[in-house]
């Protein structure tokens, strides 16, 4: 009975340990779905619509020589950024720097816009710069995540 035993016992654990193999893993295995799932949990699409909304805020601020209400949009452009940016790292290192790289300065072109005094200001023009090249980064972090998927 027991030369009997210590052949099932190999076995039995063989199939325990692929039961739990396959109990414990959940989620998507591809990185489309673990970006897909990310974006989910994250709230992306809504927060990604906002920073939308913002930016066409700010260009229209700029646009209408309005720097008043174009600072108190670059004040609530700097949280909807930052609600974003606590949602990091995503699945993919790539993505994740793009994406904080891209909040991390649309951050700092608020604070400055929020600080110009005037359109000729140095804090302004700072901004403008740093928001230009924010957008480029942060744009291709959305194609990227776009590509696989993520809208």
């Amino acid at each position: 009975m027991r030369s009997g035993l210590l052949r099932i016992a190999p076995a039995a654990v063989a199939v325990l340990l692929a039961f739990g193999a396959t109990s414990c893993h959940s989620g998507p295995t591809s990185l489309a779905g673990q970006l897909q799932a990310w974006a989910g949990n994250a709230g992306y699409s809504g927060l990604v619509a906002q920073i939308a909304a913002d930016l066409k805020n700010l260009h229209n601020g700029y646009t209408e020589r309005r720097l008043l209400p174009l600072r108190t949009a670059c004040e609530g452009f700097s949280s909807d950024v930052g609600a974003l940016y606590t949602q990091l790292p995503t699945p993919d290192r790539r993505i994740t720097n793009e994406l904080a790289s891209s909040l991390t300065s649309f951050f700092s072109a608020a604070v400055d816009c929020y600080k110009a005094s005037s359109f000729s200001s140095v804090e302004f023009q700072r901004y403008q710069t740093v928001l230009r090249a924010a957008t480029l980064t942060y744009e291709d972090a959305l194609a990227r995540l776009a590509s696989y998927g993520v809208h």
